[in-house]
């Protein structure tokens, strides 16, 4: 839980070295940030957290030191060391992981703990997105241009896709009103749920992603500063750097989104996103649906060889039918558009409504563009429009 008179000493130790840093006085650019992993295993407990470093030799200590406090702060990570000498003895362990990334001067991070958290046993989600050139703590409304419209959209794409899809077994399934909780990156923006309100059948708490495509209505990519740190535009341009962008990405087999990769060990994925339902078997693949925001109408393609039994399959295939991907968006970017883009394709597959249905596809028309040893398929509905990409 934060302490206000805490936060209060940060905000006012960050704004005093903020100002009184000759490189910021002078306009010059400052410091190039990144984090390192931080923390310590002890017995069956492992608290780890992230910290902030920076490869400037003249960055302030004492600004460091204080961005670090409020990271510390926000994610929880000061309460978990403490909590972990007084849980030593519990035969559930204490653990915390954690993800982020710096963005020029923007720090997104996301932490989890499961275990004896705040004395009880459970799992949360924290969150920390902060303006390390103010050591401000930014709000979903820093994001938008119109911070209430952003806002009622994201309610309807609840309201009308979001909830529908959810399994009826769930213990908790209460999305609204939104979380305060939340994270960026260059494709969208996550929405972390206390277990209390959202809960996945695992009994891990629950996330939203929300495509950056899907809030343009709300957004200023070209005049928000977050936006631009993050690369934003770049997501939603489909032009001549789009090919060379997909290829880097194809190459690794991957759709960065999506953690996943071809050839992952799916038994590997599935310890840390459960599986959502049991498999469909489609034409020549299972299709499998994991737990967690990255993973909503994303679906991992593996072999069909064991009934039951995934312990050695691969990821033979990734598909999305709902992704933002370097000018590639669903529902919105249209056939004539990609090809436009990515030039002409080198097979193309017609899918009357059986065939579509073998592959839990709509009817409609699929492009296949060779990158290597690798294949991305891109497939329209009937009226022309993107529905999934699917990387084999």
């Amino acid at each position: 839980m934060s302490h206000p008179r805490f936060l209060l000493c940060v905000y006012f130790m960050l704004a005093l070295f903020l100002f009184s840093s000759p490189a910021l006085a002078e306009g010059t650019e400052g410091p190039v940030w990144h984090l390192e992993d931080a923390g310590l295993d002890f017995a069956s407990h492992s608290v780890h957290y992230p910290r902030l470093v920076s490869t400037e030799s003249g960055v302030n200590p004492e600004r460091l030191e204080a961005l670090n406090s409020l990271l510390q702060e926000q994610t929880g990570a000061r309460g978990d060391t403490a909590r972990l000498a007084s849980v030593l003895s519990s035969p559930i362990p204490l653990v915390t992981t954690w993800e982020g990334e710096v963005y020029g001067e923007l720090l997104s991070v996301h932490l989890h703990a499961s275990g004896p958290v705040d004395s009880v046993e459970g799992v949360e989600d924290r969150t920390c997105v902060v303006d390390l050139s103010t050591g401000k703590p930014l709000d979903l409304a820093d994001f938008f241009s119109d911070p209430a419209l952003a806002q009622e959209t994201m309610t309807t794409i609840l309201e009308e896709r979001i909830l529908p899809s959810l399994s009826p077994h769930l213990m908790h399934a209460d999305l609204l009103p939104l979380p305060e909780t939340f994270t960026v990156d260059p494709y969208g923006i996550t929405l972390w749920y206390p277990a209390s309100r959202y809960m996945l059948l695992s009994g891990n708490s629950g996330s939203v992603r929300f495509f950056w495509s899907e809030l343009v209505s709300s957004l200023s990519p070209e005049s928000n500063p977050y936006l631009e740190q993050l690369g934003v535009r770049q997501q939603f341009t489909l032009g001549e750097d789009s090919r060379e962008h997909l290829e880097s990405a194809i190459a690794q087999g991957v759709f960065p989104p999506v953690p996943a990769a071809l050839g992952d060990r799916l038994q590997d994925i599935c310890q840390r996103f459960p599986p959502a339902s049991d498999p469909d078997n489609i034409e020549g693949y299972r299709l499998f649906s994991l737990e967690g925001a990255d993973f909503y109408d994303v679906y991992l393609l593996t072999d069909a060889l064991h009934v039951n039994d995934y312990t050695e399959s691969l990821v033979l295939g990734i598909r999305a039918d709902r992704l933002m991907l370097y000018g590639l968006l669903t529902g919105s970017t249209t056939v004539e558009a990609w090809r436009d883009a990515l030039g002409t394709p080198d097979a193309t597959l017609d899918l009357s409504p059986e065939e579509a249905e073998s592959f839990r596809l709509p009817p409609g028309t699929s492009d296949f563009y060779h990158f290597g040893s690798r294949i991305l398929r891109l497939h329209a509905d009937e009226n022309g429009l993107l529905q999934s990409l699917i990387l084999q």
